[in-house]
């Protein structure tokens, strides 16, 4: 199951005896920041609808907690909160967190951390997980300012009454939160140029000379980016070289201007909506209308036009010691490999990583590597086997590697440069792009064979995202 993401809120946690509080800017513990809730696109929130809290807490809270959630990802789940769940449910919900985030008794072994949630039946056993780091914090209330340690997070599944399973994570802690969260929604795609000029541009030449087309690049970033700027909504802007080839097969480098809500968005999400701008203008869906084809487009920008991605998940952690080595198994449980890439791939639902998932060995010390195709393959093109039916597990000078389709050759040998790369080797292959998404956690070694881009998951992603768990 998909994990959900929501910030706990709590007025407690804010000194409403000062005027000028910094925490309301920069954010506290439960207290979200000002660029916090730019992380949220359609912000919801959920109060606590208990009459009075737990009586067993760290201090006597005489505020509601209320929990701030993304509509645009979260929608079903705020569904059944209101049209599904009974009012004791939702209540038990807000009490489980009480008892996980605020009787924090760092003595406490798990045993009896599960002990006291078990006075709920909403709560799965053994389905708790308290951040490794903690944080203390003053609390105010009722006149009374008193010290006490939360944890930065927390994760737990909530079962309702028709077997329905929940599992959240609350964030506490707004700078931890604003380090991890993993949900990106990019607003807004604004282009070099005009997309008239920037479609009928000609780069083989100087005529369109760089300080005019500057200037025209200046004052397009100017009028669109400048309102949304304003607006304080957006979490973040980035620019996003792309390559441009003419029919000659002359390139040029154009930057894409980006604004999105919550983490740094990924290379996907990021190729997806600057292809999903330079469509609207041939379907007439912004106000460039009727501009250009798909196959100009195409040909202009081939980058962003590749539909076909895979991400590629070595299973770093699946090894074996020796006395003086360590080796990676050639047997490897079905269920560690799928508990392993639904970590990584977090935001991809479990039941469409178990149906699409492929498992190949790779020359790079024999490592296994989970397969998954994007959400966004064609239909056929949902399987690395289909991709590579003659692929191999030998290296280029077996007499077999030849018998591989050209394509599959390209694939092989990039893949071993990529998994040396991921490993934390040097990168000395034009070839390989090392994509970085900091707040994501997720960095990954790219290449691309055909029209299909491969993501290669780095080894200290991995050991982030698994080896903590």
């Amino acid at each position: 199951m998909s994990i959900i993401h929501v910030f706990l809120y709590d007025t407690a946690f804010l000194n409403s005896s000062s005027i000028i509080n910094p925490v309301r800017k920069t954010g506290g513990m439960c207290i979200p920041s000002q660029t916090s809730l730019t992380y949220f696109t359609t912000p919801e929130e959920i109060s606590d609808p208990r009459n009075s809290r737990n009586n067993n807490l760290n201090f006597n809270f005489t505020t509601k907690s209320r929990i701030i959630i993304d509509q645009l990802y979260f929608s079903p789940f705020l569904n059944d909160f209101v049209n599904v769940w009974s009012l004791t449910e939702q209540q038990n919900l807000f009490a489980i967190i009480d008892q996980l985030c605020f009787s924090y008794n760092q003595n406490a072994t798990p045993d009896q951390i599960e002990l006291s949630l078990s006075l709920w039946t909403q709560y799965k056993q053994s389905s708790f997980v308290l951040s490794n780091t903690k944080t203390s914090t003053p609390v105010y209330g009722n006149n009374v300012t008193q010290t006490i340690t939360c944890p930065d997070y927390v994760t737990f599944i909530f079962v309702i009454s028709n077997g329905t399973q929940y599992e959240l994570r609350i964030w506490l802690n707004n700078t931890i939160f604003l380090q991890n969260y993993p949900l990106s929604n990019i607003s807004v795609v604004v282009p070099p140029l005009p997309l008239s000029d920037l479609y009928t541009i000609d780069i083989s030449t100087t005529t369109d000379n760089v300080i005019h087309t500057a200037s025209i690049s200046s004052v397009n970033n100017q009028q669109i980016l400048q309102n949304y700027i304003q607006s304080g909504e957006y979490s973040g802007y980035i620019t996003q070289p792309v390559t441009m080839v003419n029919g000659s097969g002359i390139t040029a480098i154009v930057d894409f201007n980006i604004l999105y809500n919550g983490s740094i968005p990924g290379p996907i999400s990021i190729r997806t909506a600057i292809r999903n701008l330079l469509l609207a203008a041939i379907t007439g869906s912004t106000n460039s209308a009727g501009i250009g084809t798909i196959q100009g487009w195409t040909a202009l920008f081939p980058s962003i036009f590749i539909t076909q991605s895979y991400y590629l998940i070595p299973l770093w952690g699946a090894t074996t010691s020796l006395i003086n080595s360590i080796i990676y198994p050639g047997i490897i449980p079905f269920q560690q490999v799928l508990s392993d890439v639904e970590h990584v791939l977090y935001d991809i639902s479990s039941g469409y990583i178990s149906s699409n998932l492929n498992i190949i060995m790779s020359t790079y010390d024999d490592v296994f590597v989970a397969a998954i195709p994007d959400s966004n393959n064609s239909n056929l093109r949902m399987s690395l086997l289909n991709e590579h039916p003659t692929y191999q597990n030998v290296p280029t000078t077996s007499t077999k590697f030849s018998t591989q389709a050209q394509s599959t050759q390209l694939f092989s040998s990039l893949l071993g440069a990529a998994l040396s790369v991921a490993y934390g080797n040097t990168n000395n292959n034009s070839q390989l792009t090392l994509t970085t998404t900091p707040n994501d956690m997720r960095q990954y070694v790219s290449f691309s064979v055909l029209d299909v881009e491969y993501y290669i998951l780095t080894k200290a992603s991995y050991m982030n995202l698994v080896g903590n768990t």
